[in-house]
């Protein structure tokens, strides 16, 4: 509905929604794992499945960069040949730009190739600078120290060249994004897949219907946090006034000094 809409909007979660290389991951990474990990056929099997999947869901810019570089991830085995990811994100761009050199100007497009971007060239760093502020010698300390810290680095990341985009266009920054996040991506991969196929299942086999439930809890999960976290007082910037622009340029100014 539109109030759970805008909640996801205002805490930046809304991007779980829009079918982006997130879901590709998780689709692909679904059928490695039925497949037995086996790469070479996942490969042969996942050209096809993602080409019907891009076509589902509408074929728009940020699906068809996912679909691409995915593609390309999974060629590389089959060639013997490692995968490079700036170049599967411009190969993306050309393929798209390509069949239409307007799609340049969509905002799906600058935003999901700007979030990628971000997470290429700017995460990486985030990552290490947190990892050295955060010791950890014990097994479990090590994977929550990875999960945190990966989170945080992945929307600070995509964050870092996405808020003037989002300014310009929608004229908010959701500031609460970096905790918004870790406190929903680990529920992701898990409702994502529990849907997918469980629905089969259910279809199949009619008496099972009942299991949905559980995707269905992990959903509501999702826009409960969003809700929780809109409520916060300043949760979000808006844009309204030329000062609060002026100071974004300033920190951006700020930060290519420091770089």
């Amino acid at each position: 509905d539109e109030q759970s809409r805008s909640d996801l909007e205002e805490t930046g979660l809304l991007h779980i929604t829009a079918v982006s290389g997130l879901h590709c991951g998780f689709l692909i990474g679904l059928m490695g794992v039925l497949l037995g990990r086996r790469r070479r056929l996942t490969a042969f099997i996942g050209y096809p499945v993602l080409l019907f999947y891009m076509l589902m869901v509408g074929g728009t810019p940020s699906v068809v960069r996912a679909c691409v570089m995915t593609g390309l991830f999974l060629l590389g085995p089959l060639l013997g040949r490692e995968g490079d990811a700036p170049t599967s994100l411009a190969a993306a761009a050309l393929v798209i730009l390509l069949a239409n050199p307007f799609a340049a100007a969509s905002v799906s497009f600058q935003l999901s190739f700007a979030s990628v971007a971000g997470l290429l060239a700017v995460s990486p760093r985030i990552y290490r600078g947190l990892t050295s502020l955060w010791p950890a010698r014990r097994r479990w300390t090590k994977t929550l120290r990875a999960f945190v810290v990966g989170s945080l680095s992945a929307s600070l990341g995509a964050m870092l060249l996405t808020a003037p985009l989002s300014v310009f266009y929608f004229r908010y920054l959701p500031l609460v994004a970096p905790l918004a996040n870790p406190a929903v991506l680990w529920v992701v991969p898990v409702l994502f897949a529990s849907a997918l196929v469980l629905t089969f299942l259910a279809m199949a086999l009619p008496f099972l219907a009942p299991v949905l439930a559980l995707p269905e809890l992990l959903a509501q999960y999702v826009l409960a946090v969003a809700g929780a976290l809109a409520k916060i007082p300043g949760h979000a910037v808006y844009f309204t006034s030329a000062y609060l622009t002026a100071w974004l340029v300033f920190c951006y100014l700020m930060l290519a000094v420091c770089l």
